[in-house]
């Protein structure tokens, strides 16, 4: 016993071993315990800091969203002059520019595909991918510039230079699924050039409208809301691609060994860049074009109805079990985001639809139609009760002075009165008729059954 207690008394191992260095990362680390070393001595705080800065530094590399933000800066500069306003002195040199941006564009991309492929450091790479889509966007609004740069006669110089722009977009979206060796989803590839075609051809449009405005007369409501119409359609091939699955994501998680991550992680920001970028496009640089054109042009809010309709679902298919395991139910989110948005439909729907021409079907309406053919289609698709039903009330909003003037017309006297109780008499007598095909032999059951017991017994009887 006296022997076990000496060895118990003995050093242990964890004595023999150095104290760990604190990190400053460690939240229980005290500045006692930070002060330890192995050689009894203490590290400055300042030494501490330092190590603490390094790591952060080595982590987050700043550098790379500072060089972003001066790039902008710089083309910021080169495409506004102080005293007349947006647009550089001329076009030769604002395409300089630009080209400028292009070849750091391409810098960065050999960076990224570098830094992923060969596994130097992967989420720098990563950060770097973020930034090549944040450009292909047109976030230096580039399209817009060179657009409103040109006149009749250099229109189809700023056409090629988008056709460029947008063939590189294309090469290096297949440049990156073909050196990371990404398995190809089509709808999220369409959705994703579809809407860099959208951003980068739109001002060209707009533009030759603006120049054309005193020979051609433009309906600027319609055309702004034919853009997010456009804009929101495009999402569809995203929205279908697992229309049906009940709880995945719209591309399957697996695990990318030259991404670093999941393709699902890479897919997301193809798509959901562009899907705000867009919308702001199109409401910083479209509506002040549309309002150049026209200076009535106000009151536009009915347009972006189908664009954040659409948005709903496209927002479901690529985040689908998170909204499942919210609402539970995607039948649920169906008919919550139908509703809120009708709502909001209602609220922005245009007080002057002569603005609209004579158009029977003009934009509020239109999207209550959309709406409605969404809500059927959820009801074929998905059984969504909810959406009929929604369906219904809609149906009875909207037609109300249709059925109030048939019972108007015939409550007015005593005849047409007894004419709709006739009419009725005879539906009545139609609806029992059917009902008694329907359920024929129904009421008999009970003496049908003791009838076949009966004539079994007396076959048994009989053997």
């Amino acid at each position: 016993m006296s022997e076990n207690n000496e060895k118990n008394t003995g050093p242990n191992i964890e004595d023999l071993l150095p104290p760990l260095k604190s990190s400053g990362f460690d939240s229980g680390s005290t500045s006692a315990n930070s002060s330890k070393s192995w050689d009894g001595g203490s590290i400055p705080p300042e030494e501490d800091f330092i190590v603490s800065f390094k790591n952060w530094l080595f982590a987050n590399n700043p550098f790379y969203l500072l060089s972003v933000f001066f790039m902008f800066w710089g083309l910021y500069l080169a495409s506004v002059d102080g005293a007349t306003g947006r647009g550089p002195e001329s076009l030769k040199s604002l395409i300089l520019f630009y080209a400028v941006e292009n070849l750091y564009e391409i810098i960065m991309f050999a960076m990224a595909l570098y830094l992923l492929h060969k596994r130097v450091n992967q989420p720098h790479g990563r950060l770097l991918v973020f930034f090549i889509i944040i450009f292909l966007c047109d976030a230096t609004m580039y399209q817009s510039v060179i657009a409103n740069s040109c006149d009749l006669s250099t229109m189809w110089v700023g056409g090629v230079i988008s056709s460029v722009y947008f063939i590189l977009a294309a090469i290096k979206i297949g440049l990156l699924l073909h050196f990371l060796r990404i398995r190809i989803y089509y709808e999220a590839i369409f959705y994703s050039l579809s809407s860099f075609a959208l951003l980068y051809f739109t001002p060209h449009m707009l533009n030759y409208m603006a120049m054309t405005k005193g020979t051609n007369q433009y309906n600027v409501w319609w055309v702004f809301y034919v853009i997010m119409l456009t804009a929101s359609i495009l999402q569809l091939p995203v929205i279908l691609m697992n229309w049906n699955k009940k709880y995945e994501d719209f591309v399957d998680e697996s695990e990318n060994k030259y991404f670093g991550g999941t393709e699902l992680y890479f897919y997301k920001m193809i798509v959901i860049i562009p899907f705000i970028a867009v919308p702001v496009q199109i409401f910083l640089n479209a509506a002040s074009d549309l309002k150049s054109i026209n200076p009535d042009f106000a009151n536009f809010d009915y347009g972006f109805i189908p664009y954040i309709f659409f948005s709903a679902f496209f927002i479901q298919s690529v985040y689908k079990s998170l909204i499942s395991s919210y609402f539970g139910s995607l039948n649920m989110y169906d008919f919550i985001c139908s509703l809120v948005i009708f709502a909001v439909a209602v609220i922005t729907k245009p007080t002057d639809i002569s603005v609209f021409g004579a158009a029977v079907f003009y934009p509020h309406r239109i999207n209550v139609l959309l709406m409605i053919a969404a809500n059927i289609a959820f009801f074929i698709t998905r059984k969504n009760y909810m959406s009929i039903s929604f369906v219904a009330a809609l149906a009875l909003y909207y037609t109300k002075t249709y059925y109030i003037g048939v019972v108007e017309y015939f409550t007015a006297n005593t005849t047409r009165r007894a004419v709709l109780f006739i009419m009725v008499s005879f539906v009545m007598l139609a609806a029992g008729f059917v009902l008694s095909i329907a359920g024929k032999n129904a009421g008999n059951g009970p003496a049908i059954t003791e009838r076949v017991k009966n004539e079994e017994a007396s076959a048994h009887k009989n053997v």
